[in-house]
């Protein structure tokens, strides 16, 4: 069972505030191919895709947007994010120091063929990452 949550709040055109819940839990006979996973640019920054995996996940983000209103050739976007949580195998074993933390900036292009990102980030205990991503997720 997987549970998602989003809310966006645009104020003043360019600013956008975005938080989201999710999590999920799922019982010993669910396959490894099914489990859960954190990690990458959408996720959690500062890990790698799919780099937490587990039974049971939990992910709190915090997302801030700006339209930047000089448009060279396509529009630009910028974007900070915090993301909290944590992926276990055993949901009866949960302990505060399980949690990590990550946290990122983007500059985003909204392209003709759909948008194109460059990410940095790093989790807490974790080497900084870059990430690059060119089209829709699918």
């Amino acid at each position: 069972m997987e549970n998602y949550l989003a809310g966006y709040w645009t104020f003043k055109r360019r600013n956008t505030l975005c938080q989201k819940l999710y999590w999920g839990t799922s019982d010993l006979t669910t396959p490894f191919s099914e489990q859960f996973r954190l990690g990458g640019e959408t996720t959690f920054y500062g890990l790698r895709e799919g780099e937490m995996q587990g039974r049971h996940a939990i992910l709190v983000t915090g997302e801030y947007r700006y339209f930047i209103p000089y448009k060279p050739l396509w529009e630009m976007f910028l974007s900070l994010r915090f993301d909290f949580g944590g992926t276990w195998k055993n949901a009866v074993k949960v302990n505060a120091t399980d949690f990590i933390t990550g946290r990122g900036v983007a500059l985003s292009f909204s392209t003709p063929l759909g948008p194109l990102s460059v990410s940095y980030g790093q989790a807490s205990h974790h080497r900084p990452r870059v990430y690059f991503s060119f089209g829709y997720a699918f």
